[in-house]
């Protein structure tokens, strides 16, 4: 008898090669009324690619630092944003930790020297790094570039930052991306610049 789809060999999420064309052949050969395979669903699948904060959010959150006075959480994105600097670079979750300091931001070479005891711990024999940064993060920083600030540049520790970071984005509607403003800032910089690679973008 003629096969009813001409099919010989299917192959159907969550079955078995060998199940699915025993169901398949029931149904070509009239032995079932109904192919149960055509009720089954196709398994769920993770979207793939990662979420990041757009411009817009971004100077956003640069206004809303500048309108609420949280000169901290305001540092915090520059440094982030525009730098591609982790938030555990930045941030205490231990008193005894070390993060950025002001005298770690070389202003006379335009560029952040991320210590080692700094830098987040990678593959490289090496972690110490030296970004670099450019009109928009002196811009944003302005009003401390010509001071004489000493010590952390953002010396609260990791609770008080997530209570402040939660602030913010309820206050703009928008929701916490992990790790998003750094991500979103290796993005864009390798969007407008594929040729920088994405090893050279963080080192």
């Amino acid at each position: 008898m003629k096969s009813r789809s001409g099919c010989t060999r299917i192959r159907k999420p969550g079955l078995d090669e060998a199940t699915g064309n025993e169901l398949r052949q029931l149904f070509d050969y009239d032995m079932l009324a109904v192919n149960p395979l055509d009720k089954l669903e196709a398994p769920k699948t993770k979207r793939v690619g990662a979420k990041l904060y757009t411009p817009e959010q971004f100077v956003a959150m640069l206004q809303w630092s500048l309108a609420n006075s949280f000169h901290i959480m305001l540092q915090f994105l520059a440094l982030s944003g525009l730098c591609f600097m982790r938030t555990a670079e930045l941030v205490r979750l231990y008193e005894e930790e070390e993060v950025l300091r002001w005298d770690d931001i070389r202003w006379d070479r335009k560029l952040i020297h991320v210590r080692g005891e700094v830098a987040k711990e990678t593959r490289r024999e090496n972690n110490e790094r030296f970004p670099q940064f450019g009109e928009a993060f002196e811009r944003v920083m302005s009003g401390h570039k010509h001071g004489n600030k000493t010590g952390m540049v953002d010396p609260v520790m990791h609770g008080e930052f997530s209570v402040l970071w939660r602030r913010m984005h309820t206050g703009l509607g928008l929701t916490p991306l992990k790790n998003g403003m750094r991500r979103s800032a290796i993005s864009y910089t390798l969007a407008s610049r594929p040729e920088l690679g994405i090893v050279q973008a963080v080192s």
